[in-house]
């Protein structure tokens, strides 16, 4: 219910009144119908877990066949285990996967660019320094969540402390866990 309820928001529904999970699919169906919704774009897919995964896939099946929509989902690699408990909605996808980024591609040095100038900082942070985004690189696995969490939390960082740029040290003070990192974790023998 949690998705249904989700989608209702974003077509722009207010919250019903208390219903069951069946009447909320149905008036999500309805409202997608209505507005004509022929594309759903779902983020971080692989944040199902646990024993949501089933009821979660069942629906995201139904919304090609009874609603009528095509999904685009975005997610880290681990979302292909989730997708094979499910034949049907398996088959229905195209699996693409996009490279981590990378220290020569220039696309990562326009990227940090872009951040340098988009945060709302008083001072230039040079992000493009080699040594500086080289460690970037290297905290954030190479992942673009990665890389905007962790300038984010610099930034927040940056402001609190007066100093109102990022740098090495401000980096180094930022506490996160990548994706890898808690991959690495579960797989190990400590848990």
């Amino acid at each position: 219910p949690q998705m249904l309820t989700a989608i209702r928001a974003a077509l722009g529904q207010p919250p019903g009144r208390r219903e069951t999970t069946a009447q909320l699919r149905s008036e999500v169906y309805r409202i997608m119908r209505t507005v004509k919704l022929r594309l759903l774009l779902i983020d971080d897919l692989h944040n199902i877990r646990g024993a949501g995964v089933a009821p979660l896939l069942v629906e995201l099946r139904e919304f090609g066949s009874a609603a009528g929509v095509s999904l685009g989902c975005f997610a880290t690699r681990e979302i292909a285990y989730a997708l094979r408990q499910d034949n049907q909605l398996a088959n229905r996808f195209d699996l693409l996967t996009l490279p981590r980024w990378q220290i020569e591609d220039h696309d990562y040095w326009r990227l940090l660019h872009t951040f340098a100038r988009r945060l709302p900082l008083r001072l230039a942070s040079n992000l493009t320094d080699p040594e500086l985004a080289t460690y970037i690189l290297a905290r954030s696995d190479g992942l673009i969540g990665a890389i905007s969490h962790l300038l984010r939390r610099a930034a927040v960082q940056a402001v609190r402390s007066g100093q109102e740029k990022i740098d090495r040290e401000t980096l180094s003070l930022v506490r996160m866990t990548t994706p890898e990192a808690i991959e690495s974790l579960a797989a190990s023998e400590l848990l």
